[in-house]
């Protein structure tokens, strides 16, 4: 088994989901236990709090989501993938001036009967980036 593909895909599709705002579909990626840490959140322990606490919160303010799968770095082994890799987006302040908002992200897959669902997943800000990001303004 490629374990750096496994978690390559993992990664695309849930890039798809958050530039795409596809809340149900990133659902179907991760456990429903999943633990986790975020850039809104400092700790969440199941599905349903994640995507209310975190990904509701950051999502729709943000456009042009991507993770930069040519850097990633991953390894497991039948039961447990891990993966790290940097990701860009684009923020926007109080007054609607956008901002690159690039981060990093790692996350651990688990096999659940052929199926790959991050047990674990941990967002983060490059230092410096700003904190907030407001949304495009009407």
């Amino acid at each position: 088994m490629n374990y750096h593909e496994v978690a390559k895909q993992w990664f695309v599709k849930f890039g798809e989901c958050c530039k795409s705002r596809d809340f149900e579909s990133a659902k179907n990626l991760v456990s429903s236990d999943v633990c986790s840490f975020g850039t809104k959140v400092d700790l969440v322990t199941n599905l349903n709090d994640l995507e209310t606490q975190q990904w509701q919160n950051i999502w729709p303010y943000i456009e042009n989501f991507e993770f930069l799968v040519d850097k990633l770095i991953a390894d497991g082994n039948n039961e447990l993938i891990w993966g790290v890799t940097p990701w860009n987006s684009i923020g926007y302040d109080a007054d609607g001036n956008s901002f690159d908002r690039p981060g990093r992200a790692t996350v651990i897959l688990k096999d659940f009967n052929g199926v790959w669902l991050a047990i674990h997943t941990h967002f983060s800000l490059i230092p410096g980036t700003p904190y907030n990001t407001y949304g495009i303004k009407e």
